[in-house]
């Protein structure tokens, strides 16, 4: 999904943006994806509390399908 809304190059997307395109509130459970995913190195996100986030190298590789399972 943050690869829908970010495109081909990697930039900054506000949570408020992807919140809106889930149709889903911010929650405590999307608060712990995104620390899961933040520690995996599949994307960085700004200081607490998070408003944005990007995703790395890897989270693309990831979404490509590429990325080690």
């Amino acid at each position: 999904m943050l690869h829908e809304l970010t495109g081909a190059d990697l930039h900054w997307v506000s949570l408020e943006d992807v919140c809106r395109r889930l149709k889903e509130p911010h929650t405590t459970a999307m608060d712990a994806a995104l620390k899961y995913a933040n520690d995996a190195e599949l994307l960085t996100s700004g200081p607490l509390p998070v408003h944005s986030m990007m995703l790395t190298h890897k989270g693309v590789m990831a979404v490509r399908g590429k990325g080690k399972r």
